[in-house]
């Protein structure tokens, strides 16, 4: 195991140093069993994991750049911390039908990846910011709370635009997810009475707008905000979103929240 070689602070920032960790260049692993091991603190670069099995694993603060991984589980992983998603000029990681079913990924950091045909299954993902990652043909189950998915990779002009295609979340909770910039046309939203489709989305937040804007009271400047940053973040042709009533209620209360009802979907 890594020796932690110090703790440094950059205002409310802690990182932690860690000396003689395993580093891993240009290699391949295929078809491993490495169910339970311990292997925190790893470094990959240019790397090939192909078929390998990581269930229940210790993989906290990983660190890949430019890697492919593919057919791989981390069903029960512990990847908190991790590094999953630097994109170093524009070279991102590739996660090809990888299961992430019950694996903890707290705090783990994203610029752009892609991810194709990946299970998250009662996945711990809170307060995950995937950046530009792009998504194709991958499925939510459970929870997701104050996760956020954008289009495009900050700072990143190379990486290619997330259109979030054949997203499966029908059997997903989304609590304050955002999705920014994206128009979510194949998008399969959650099918209970908790989330709102929104349809036509732009008018539909407008109308909102149009309500609560004038108000002075805590509630409509809540609202106000809630809804200027929602129109903010629309997908350039936008014609669906959503909105979990949980999050509305958490914000305003119940007797406003049927108010707003109507106009989101009357």
């Amino acid at each position: 195991q890594p020796e932690r070689a110090g703790t440094f602070g950059f205002g409310k920032y802690r990182v932690e140093a860690y000396q003689d960790t395993v580093e891993l260049k240009g290699i391949a692993w295929r078809r491993l069993d490495f169910s339970g091991a311990l292997l925190e603190h790893l470094r990959f670069s240019g790397c090939d994991i192909d078929d390998c099995v990581f269930d229940n694993a210790k993989c906290e603060d990983w660190r890949l750049w430019r890697c492919v991984v593919s057919d791989c589980s981390f069903a029960g992983a512990n990847l908190r911390s991790s590094a999953l998603g630097p994109a170093p000029k524009g070279h991102q990681n590739i996660y090809r039908r990888v299961n992430f079913t019950r694996t903890n990924l707290l705090n783990s950091s994203y610029l752009s990846a892609v991810l194709d045909n990946c299970l998250f299954q009662n996945a711990k993902l809170r307060k995950v910011h995937f950046g530009g990652s792009v998504f194709t043909d991958c499925q939510f189950i459970g929870l997701l709370y104050e996760v956020e998915f954008y289009r495009t990779a900050f700072n990143c002009p190379q990486c290619p635009p997330n259109e979030m295609l054949r997203v499966d979340f029908s059997r997903a909770q989304l609590r304050w997810v955002e999705f920014r910039g994206l128009d979510l046309d194949s998008v399969r939203f959650p099918e209970d009475d908790a989330h709102i489709i929104i349809t036509p989305y732009v008018e539909r937040l407008e109308r909102v707008l149009a309500a609560v804007r004038s108000r002075s009271d805590p509630n409509g400047r809540l609202l106000t905000a809630l809804f200027e940053n929602m129109r903010k973040w629309t997908g350039p042709n936008q014609r669906r979103g959503m909105l979990n009533k949980f999050d509305l209620v958490e914000a305003v209360g119940e007797e406003e929240t049927q108010r707003l009802l109507p106009l989101l979907v009357g």
